[in-house]
């Protein structure tokens, strides 16, 4: 911008304070007049966009082939040549779950499959055949009638194969054979509860309760990451407390790690998904161990081993958790139908 655009008048037009220069030091705003020409604007907004888009580039550069260079920068204090490590974030993850949705197959998850409605069904009720089977061959052996699980029930194969399409009356005639059976032999508690909900999910979904399931999860795991990584962040404060870093240190590492998975999980899945190909995730995951490695070693100064070792603790521990949470929410979507 040329200097003739600035005001003469020293009073910033936002917060009104002294401006003794170009910016204002208490807001920032530039001292410039407000009626601007429209080659200005022109000019400005390719002044912004190219600003942008250079950090952006040499964020990302940094983020896929630096392993914790920019944490380490960060935690430094050089902060002005890169994108700010949360917006990185958010705009990363929104376009992963995006590639995501783009790459997953396109059908209805909450379509009710009726038996012979298409292959998968058909390889689904040939599974509650062979469960049919196995419940048989326990009947006519007494002694094993006790090992015989839930779904090895004649009479719960039958409730799935006849109420698709019909929840409640799965579930009514589940209560109804319980009835009739005695007290102690009756599901209680637990199994209780999963056996009424699977048959109410079954009977809404048909042979499509797994991919309903599904669905539901994978549309709240952006919701779930405010769970995950805090976690994260939480397991290296454990593990590098002796380090004399605060939380959000170990924050900052988190974000610029995540972020570098979901880069390297939209480069893998778009190619696996034009070349056919699954080869690029597997690799994507072995990267991905790789680089967590380097960027431990990198920001939190031990050796090789150490890092190797913490790494596979974090790794395990996350994991475990996250398993737990996943659970924990089919659960209450179980609860809750």
């Amino acid at each position: 911008m040329s200097a003739n655009h600035l005001r003469k008048d020293k009073t910033c037009l936002n917060c009104g304070r002294e401006v003794p220069e170009r910016f204002c030091t208490h807001c920032g705003q530039e001292n410039v007049e407000p009626h601007e020409t429209f080659a200005h604007l022109v000019g400005h907004f390719f002044q912004d966009i190219t600003h942008y888009d250079s950090k952006a580039w040499i964020t990302i550069r940094d983020l896929l082939f630096k392993p914790g260079l920019l944490t380490k920068l960060y935690l430094a204090g050089k902060r002005q040549s890169f994108v700010n490590p949360i917006r990185m974030y958010v705009f990363t993850s929104f376009v992963f779950f995006l590639v995501l949705a783009y790459v997953g197959p396109h059908h209805d998850p909450y379509e009710v499959h009726a038996p012979g409605d298409d292959i998968d069904t058909q390889a689904y009720t040939s599974s509650i055949d062979s469960i049919d089977a196995r419940a048989r061959r326990a009947d006519e052996q007494p002694g094993l009638n006790a090992s015989v699980t839930l779904l090895s029930d004649t009479a719960f194969t039958h409730i799935l194969r006849t109420t698709v399409g019909e929840p409640e009356r799965a579930v009514r005639q589940y209560d109804s054979v319980q009835a009739t059976i005695p007290a102690a032999e009756q599901s209680r508690g637990t199994e209780r509860f999963f056996a009424r909900s699977f048959l109410y999910m079954h009977g809404k979904y048909g042979s499509n309760v797994g991919r309903a399931l599904l669905d539901k999860l994978q549309h709240n795991v952006p919701k779930m990451m405010f769970v995950f990584l805090p976690l994260f962040a939480l397991l290296l404060q454990m593990l590098y407390r002796r380090k004399g870093l605060v939380y959000a240190d170990h924050a900052i590492f988190t974000i610029h790690f995540h972020t570098f998975l979901f880069l390297l999980g939209i480069v893998s899945f778009l190619l696996d998904h034009w070349l056919h190909t699954e080869w690029f995730s597997s690799i994507a995951f072995l990267l991905s161990g790789i680089y967590f490695v380097i960027a431990l070693k990198r920001v939190y100064a031990q050796s090789t081993r150490k890092s190797l070792l913490k790494a596979a603790i974090v790794f395990i521990t996350y994991s475990l958790s996250i398993l737990l949470i996943i659970v924990g929410y089919v659960i209450s979507i179980l609860a809750f139908v």
